[in-house]
């Protein structure tokens, strides 16, 4: 069986834990016996300073479990235990402690005898005094554990009395109604007299619906500063009238706003969703794209209008709106990055009426494998203006496919001079 000794330390501060070490490698040749550091549940000596809640914590484990247990008494402090290790530590009081905790706590009152041979028939007398022995062999333990715990008992006591001067109140004492505290009266009840109607109010004032839209635009994580909120009131002298695609493109429209002229539908713009709501068509805002828009004519909504016109209109992509801006703003001739022999094909047809310029023909043919322009034109039925814009304007919004047509590579024609010929002597063959 291993020999070695097991040391723990709990609430011992780390200058003094550092300081024991030190004197336990010089007391081990003088000792004879080797120590070890572990952990308090497996240790034969534990060193505790009652000063801390934990060592007065792990002192009373172990006088309960019987382990040996030295106390750190410092300068000015008195300690009554059978272990004491007076701060600054010294040589000869650390080994001498030890020692002490070295010697077995255990050791036999009675020796070991050879049993006769009526041992299993003595008489019934000698069995119970042997009854009546180990009974109060029993009863002494018993009484020395219940002593042992009753002084445990009472020093946890003293030490929790010592430590409840400087400890706020706990939470019982904060709850614990206080008979001196000015006490609250009580609130009167509020009543409504016999002639008090209640109606329903249908419609909001304009102070209510700005409040609204404030905490819809704050839960979704928007941010609108002042410049940008009333952009759109600017001065025509500032921006000038612009194009729709310059409105769709640029950052001049920041909240929800309407676009209303005579005789056509409203268009409404969306800036936060990218998307136009319109009734009808996408080919009925074509009078829009053809004429120079004032941002005063711009009107701002409020949130229920733009709910009720979510779910009353149609919505197109603002890349809708863009296309058929470009459309309608095609010349006829295809733009010059393009091969007029390659193949072409669309990825998304726009959401406009078929016999809008053909185009419903036009995007049968074109959703299919590539084909080339003349081929279009000629299965759709259509001229070769209308397929250019058409292709003009995917490009625009990023839904077109092409591929340059595949020629062969242009040989290098022989050279005919004098060096020419004279070559394939005295050089490399090409």
């Amino acid at each position: 069986m291993s020999n070695d000794k097991i040391i723990a330390v709990v609430g011992v501060s780390d200058e003094l834990t550092a300081h024991m070490r030190l004197l336990l490698r010089r007391a081990m040749p003088i000792l004879g016996q080797n120590w070890k550091w572990g952990a308090e549940d497996i240790a034969d000596l534990i060193v505790v300073d009652p000063r801390e809640l934990a060592g007065q914590a792990a002192r009373a484990r172990a006088q309960a479990s019987g382990v040996r247990c030295a106390v750190v008494v410092h300068e000015g402090e008195n300690e009554d235990a059978a272990f004491i290790l007076h701060v600054p530590f010294k040589l000869e009081s650390f080994v001498e402690v030890m020692r002490g905790a070295a010697r077995p706590s255990i050791r036999p009152t009675t020796n070991i005898e050879h049993a006769d041979e009526d041992f299993y028939y003595r008489s019934t007398q000698e069995s119970s005094s042997e009854e009546s022995s180990g009974n109060e062999f029993w009863s002494r333990a018993r009484a020395r554990a219940e002593a042992t715990a009753a002084e445990v008992a009472s020093d946890q006591k003293q030490n929790r009395q010592k430590l409840d001067l400087n400890i706020a109140a706990g939470l019982d004492e904060v709850l614990k109604d206080n008979p001196d505290a000015q006490k609250i009266a009580p609130k009167p009840a509020v009543t409504l007299n016999e002639g008090v109607t209640i109606q329903a109010v249908l419609n909001t004032g304009r102070r209510a619906e700005a409040r609204q839209g404030d905490s819809v635009r704050g839960m979704s994580g928007e941010r609108f500063s002042d410049e940008d909120m009333l952009r759109f009131v600017k001065d025509d002298d500032d921006r000038g009238a612009l194009g729709l695609r310059e409105i769709l493109t640029g950052t001049d429209v920041a909240a929800p706003s309407q676009l209303t002229q005579p005789g056509l539908p409203a268009l409404t713009l969306d800036p936060k969703n990218q998307v136009v709501f319109l009734k009808g068509d996408l080919a009925d805002a074509a009078s829009y794209c053809q004429q120079p828009i004032s941002l005063k004519a711009l009107r701002v909504l409020t949130t229920r209008e733009l709910t009720d016109i979510r779910q009353q209109e149609t919505s197109f992509p603002y890349d809708d709106l863009r296309w058929l801006d470009q459309v309608l703003r095609g010349t006829g001739h295809l733009a010059r990055k393009f091969d007029p022999a390659g193949t072409f094909r669309i990825k998304r047809p726009v959401n406009v009426s078929r016999n809008f310029r053909h185009h419903g023909r036009i995007a049968d043919i074109m959703l299919g494998p590539g084909r080339r322009l003349n081929e279009i034109a000629q299965e759709a039925g259509s001229s070769m203006d209308d397929v250019f814009n058409m292709v003009n304007a995917y490009d625009l919004i990023g839904e077109l496919e092409w591929q340059a047509k595949q020629r062969a590579p242009v040989q290098p024609e022989p050279d005919k001079s004098l060096l020419g010929k004279i070559k394939w002597p005295f050089g490399k063959k090409s």
